[in-house]
């Protein structure tokens, strides 16, 4: 009988320990503050050529970084003389505001500073893969496919 209730007793603690697991955080607090963007990695395939591109720590100043925040807000910032590819304007600015969740190495980022319908250059909702958070570094990594089209990205950001 003894050994039954240790039994009983034993399996009690592991399905509490269990349920008490950590690991289902919205963020882990690693993440939490602000990231200086240093290096850009893009692969772009057209028609079946591929052109990379590797943008490093002398392309970015201080106004290329992204902020994460408890209340699960991210907010990523493109300073002067970085347009988006295919931009033009060397004065151009942008910064875009999303809700971030993160499952596992899953970083999905859900546009919020969008009138609803409308329309955008950035999809309203993107999903990265953290390759390495840290903390000191950050690396998230997107790819996006359109028929025979690819992109992807590796950005890496330090932490400041």
């Amino acid at each position: 009988m003894k050994k039954k209730q240790a039994l009983l007793m034993t399996a009690a603690v592991t399905i509490c320990l269990l349920a008490c697991n950590k690991s289902n955080q919205e963020h882990p607090a690693s993440i939490i503050g602000k990231w200086n963007e240093t290096e850009l990695h893009v692969s772009q395939t057209s028609n079946g050529v591929t052109k990379d591109t590797t943008l490093k720590a002398d392309a970015f100043s201080s106004a290329d970084y992204a902020i994460f925040d408890t209340d699960l807000s991210a907010v990523f910032f493109r300073g002067p003389g970085n347009p988006p590819f295919g931009g033009a304007s060397l004065d151009w600015i942008r910064f875009i505001k999303y809700r971030y969740q993160i499952s596992g190495a899953t970083l999905t980022l859900t546009r919020t500073d969008l009138p609803t319908g409308q329309a955008s250059d950035m999809p309203a909702i993107k999903t990265e893969t953290i390759i390495q958070l840290d903390n000191k570094n950050l690396i998230l990594h997107s790819s996006c496919i359109n028929g025979s089209d690819s992109v992807s990205t590796d950005a890496y950001f330090v932490r400041k």
